[in-house]
């Protein structure tokens, strides 16, 4: 699954040395098959593999601990805030997946 979206994952305005894209990827390879399911339906409204989804910091523009990430599925745009650590990242990007559930473009019922 990583393999398959790495290609497909875009980093915009991030210094190639930047923490939060590790953390990303060490966050995402600790999903479970339903976390990432959720995932992409948060960042692009659907459940599947898309095209291409994009990643920019997100405006805070300093570490935190508190802030949840925002997507934008009109855009497939994910706002990374800067976490601490990769757990942090994790777990912030897990309950912002299962939590926000007002989109979802493939028109499948999800049970809650």
């Amino acid at each position: 699954w990583i393999l398959a979206l790495a290609p497909a994952a875009r980093f915009e305005d991030f210094e190639p040395s930047d923490t939060r894209v590790q953390y990303f990827w060490e966050a995402l390879n600790n999903f479970t098959n339903e976390d990432r399911s959720r995932f992409l339906r948060f960042v692009t409204g659907r459940s599947r593999l898309p095209a291409r989804i994009y990643i920019y910091p997100d405006k805070l523009g300093y570490e935190t601990t508190d802030a949840l990430p925002e997507s934008s599925t009109c855009s497939s745009t994910l706002f990374l805030p800067h976490y601490a650590s990769a757990k942090v990242c994790e777990e912030k990007l897990r309950y912002a997946a299962y939590n926000c559930v007002a989109i979802d473009t493939d028109m499948s019922p999800w049970e809650e």
